[in-house]
Order: C-alpha cells, then structure tokens, then sequence
C-alpha cells in the first residue's frame, strides 16, 4: 500500500514592504559650554617671588584688577637711584651749556642723561611686569599651584580668565569615529534646559598625536541660563536624502567586502528571491536602497 500524501507546510516569512521617502543620517550627543576668549596670563620677565595671590578659581574678576604680584623692591630701589643720576646727570649737562665747554664733553653729557632715561624705562617696565592684571572682565578658569614665596619662570602660566558671555560648545571623541562624517559648516540642532536653538560647526580638529577629535559648534544665539561648563545636547543631519528607496537594516545582508554591495531576499508569493542591491545612506534602523528594488515590492526581514 502506498503512504499517504502529505502537503508541504508553507514557510511564514515577515516580511516588509518598500516604502519610499526621507532618510537622514544623524550624529548626536552632548557638548559642554566654553568661553570663546580665554586668556592664559604670564608674566615676560618676573623680578622676584610671589608675594601676593589675589584671587582664586572660579571668582569673578574685573579688567585690570590685580591677580598676582612679586616682588619689586630690588628693581623700585634700583629705579629711584636711576632718577637721581638722571637729575644729576642733567644737571652737569646744564652746567657744561653754563662754562661753554666744548661740543665733545657736552654731547658725553647728554649720553650719560640717555643712558639714565633708557634705564629708568627698562626698570620700570620690570616694576609692571611683576604685577599680573586681568585684561578682560571674567571669571578665573584655572590657577597655577604656586604659592606666596615660590619663584615665578619666564611666560609660566599663572592664571587664565574666560569671558562667561562668549561661548561655544565643544565636544571631545576618543577616536573620531561617531563624527567622521561631521563637516565645517553643518547645521547643528541644539537643546539646553528645554530650550532649542541652532548653531553651526565651525571646526572638526585632530589633536595630533592623540587620536582624540574635538567638534566644536557655535551657537546662533545662547539660550537663557547658558554658563560655562553646562551641557547641551546636538543632532547634525550629516547625510539626507528626499523620495528615496528605503527598507529596514535588518532586511539587508551584507558580505563585508563588497563595498556598498549588498543582498535582499524578496517574496513573490512563495517564491523567494535573493536581489542584489547598492545601498545609499544607512541609520540604526534603515538602509537607502540605490538600486535592486523597486516601492511596493515585499523584502523577507532577517
């Protein structure tokens, strides 16, 4: 006797169909707030040790006030005996115009007097420099560690003042690779304490020899409450694309050595087929379709 026929059992596949229209590829995250103006302050030539620190990080300053000073009491005492030879030297040059003496001894006169006068602009300059004053109106971002009666070094940073009203915001990526494709220019889509606004990239800068990569957009307008150090998130549209071929990702099987190649499997009522495709732009969840499908055509979902 023969067996009995049995009906082949139909396979369910889920399936999708292909829809077109917007796809964008979007980078995101979150920037911290930075002054655009910071200011890294030394001194050119310190005359002696710190005897006086002023301030400290994170207080507000004034422009022109007074942050960190040494001492000049060498330079001061050498300064008022420089003044007393100038009147001296004056005075002998005066006497020597009085008794007619020759051009040769009153042109020596008047030498020494030039002598004195570039020597008191010299020490001078030594008295200001050993007196650190803020250049803007802003907030002390960082301090050096020395204290009162350390040695200060030639252009060693000891203070540095941002402006709290001039910002931008900065973000740092390890590696670069969550913005590679982020360009000078873009557009960037920005929320602080529920208020959106917009800015622009105005840099994308290796920091050779790392490997790290700072963004750093500007914003537009700041929102209300923006101070440094506060964080924004941002969202830049790096790819787009308008009526497009789209499918899920998860409906595309790729090779990996194929370049931008890639397969599909469509079902034509039981029938499936394996299509190669070239694919476009590509988000978590979607895949641009350049060619290989067509809108309205069934793609088996993996």
């Amino acid at each position: 006797m023969q067996p009995p026929l049995v009906k082949p059992t139909s396979v369910a596949y889920s399936t999708t169909k292909v829809q077109r229209g917007t796809i964008e590829n979007v980078v995101s995250g979150s920037a911290s707030f930075i002054s655009l103006k910071q200011y890294d302050l030394s001194m050119p030539d310190p005359t002696g040790r710190i005897t006086e620190i002023d301030v400290e990080a994170g207080q507000q300053v004034h422009q022109g006030e007074v942050l960190v000073q040494t001492d000049t009491s060498q330079q001061q005492y050498h300064l008022q005996l420089a003044q007393l030879q100038l009147e001296k030297d004056q005075i002998t040059v005066n006497q020597l115009k009085f008794q007619k003496a020759n051009t040769y001894q009153i042109q020596t006169a008047r030498l020494s007097v030039q002598t004195d006068e570039v020597k008191i602009g010299y020490l001078r300059r030594q008295i200001q420099d050993g007196t650190l004053v803020s250049p803007i109106s802003g907030i002390v971002t960082s301090m050096s560690s020395l204290k009162i009666g350390d040695s200060v070094t030639p252009y060693q940073n000891l203070v540095s003042i941002s402006n709290p009203h001039d910002l931008t915001l900065t973000y740092d990526s390890s590696d670069g690779s969550d913005i590679a494709n982020v360009k000078v220019g873009m557009v960037a889509n920005l929320r602080y304490n529920g208020v959106s606004f917009t800015g622009r990239v105005v840099e994308v800068q290796a920091n050779l020899p790392m490997s790290d990569v700072t963004l750093n957009i500007l914003p537009d307008s700041l929102p209300p409450g923006a101070k440094m150090g506060g964080q924004a998130t941002y969202s830049i549209i790096v790819q787009r694309s308008t009526n497009a071929i789209i499918v899920p990702s998860n409906a595309v099987n790729t090779t990996g050595d194929l370049g931008n190649s890639a397969s599909v499997r469509v079902l034509r009522g039981q029938t499936v087929s394996y299509v190669t495709v070239q694919t476009g732009i590509q988000t978590g969840t979607e895949t641009q379709i350049l060619s290989g499908l067509k809108e309205g055509q069934n793609v088996i979902l993996n």
